[in-house]
């Protein structure tokens, strides 16, 4: 399976989990670290915003918790990542306002941070 970066169009990208893991399992390159974050940052953030549309205690919220929690997992290991590469550099990341020093290494890798999605900068970067 190919996975297309996000686009300001369609941030939400459609891989389950596993998927996901079995993609990204045992890279090693900061462009991957890269990809890999935006999708899991913004399904992440696709489901929290999904959780609300359904009644608390039902199952479809029940699973999309789990997503939010799975999702969120794989968010913080990568970002994880990401700032260790930064760190690495000699840059002092504080507490808060960390997420301002991803931005430069995202948009390396072609990623422009819009309203809180991680976007690709353009369709050529993706399809090339």
């Amino acid at each position: 399976m190919d996975i297309i970066p996000t686009t300001k169009e369609d941030v939400f990208i459609d891989i389950s989990l596993g998927e996901f893991r079995k993609r990204f399992a045992g890279v090693t390159e900061e462009k991957d670290y890269a990809d890999a974050y935006a999708i899991a940052h913004n399904n992440w953030l696709y489901f929290c915003g999904d959780e609300y549309q359904h009644e608390e205690g039902s199952q479809e919220y029940q699973a999309i918790v789990e997503a939010v929690e799975e999702w969120g997992d794989l968010l913080d290991d990568y970002q994880g990542r990401l700032i260790e590469i930064i760190r690495s550099e000699g840059v002092t990341i504080p507490e808060f306002g960390w997420f301002d020093f991803l931005k430069p290494l995202m948009k390396l890798y072609g990623y422009t941070e819009d309203s809180g999605w991680w976007c690709k900068e353009s369709e050529e970067e993706i399809y090339g």
